[in-house]
């Protein structure tokens, strides 16, 4: 009986991992019900290696215990999103000024968006400040022209990202960005303002629709931007 139990979890973990990681990349199921399948598929993992050690400890049938442990690939995916998780703040909205952050416009029209509060929470900027002090607007010495030019093409360059607004004289760029495995929508919005001088100031937030925490996404997500985005 242990044996079929120790059989039962492995496989069920694996199918649930893939099934739920397959499901929510395919955008047939939300997001978060792909996080809850893989939420599952850890604790079926982990269930199935103490019953491995159980059929170890009883009947000493290593095969069946071996293929039990294969179950326990899942859990180990699942420890390490936890422990990940634990190295960032839990926020889920990343601007580079958090004195006057860009306001969502076009994103906070979106039905996706109803009923959602898309204001900046002004506690975040401590946060922000202490956990990314890295990220500050990005500097270009190119007039304003030039600098949205750029920033509009860099944008279209960035992988799964919709724009959803193009705003030349008001210097905004609005996208609907997608992660890439369990499609996650997060908003961007990319503000170019004339700093003087002939140098063009760029500031940037991107805000996650789901959960408190974001891993670190929207951070790496500007910094990956502001790379591309060059001088």
């Amino acid at each position: 009986m242990l044996h079929k139990i120790t059989l039962g979890l492995s496989v069920g973990s694996i199918v649930l991992l893939g099934g739920g990681l397959m499901l929510a990349n395919k955008e047939i199921i939300p997001p978060m019900a792909g996080l809850v399948f893989f939420v599952l598929a850890g604790l079926c993992g982990v269930a199935a290696l103490l019953c491995s050690i159980g059929v170890i400890a009883t009947t000493q049938a290593f095969h069946i215990a071996m293929v039990g442990m294969l179950g326990f690939i899942p859990a180990l995916v699942l420890v390490w999103g936890v422990s990940e998780g634990t190295r960032y703040p839990p926020i889920n909205d990343i601007t580079t000024d958090i004195e006057n952050p860009p306001a969502f416009e076009a994103a906070a029209a979106l039905e996706a968006n109803a009923g959602r509060d898309m204001s900046f929470p002004g506690k975040f900027g401590g946060i922000i400040r202490d956990a990314y002090p890295d990220l500050a607007p990005h500097i270009m010495e190119r007039s304003k022209e030039q600098a949205f030019s750029m920033a509009l093409e860099a944008a279209k360059a960035q992988p799964r990202w919709e724009i959803i607004r193009e705003d030349e004289d008001a210097g905004i760029i609005e996208c609907v960005a997608s992660t890439q495995v369990f499609k996650w929508h997060d908003d961007v919005i990319i503000r170019v303002q004339d700093a003087g001088g002939g140098k063009t100031r760029i500031d940037m937030r991107s805000k996650s629709r789901e959960g408190k925490g974001d891993i670190g996404a929207n951070a790496k997500r500007i910094r990956k931007f502001f790379t591309s985005l060059g001088s």
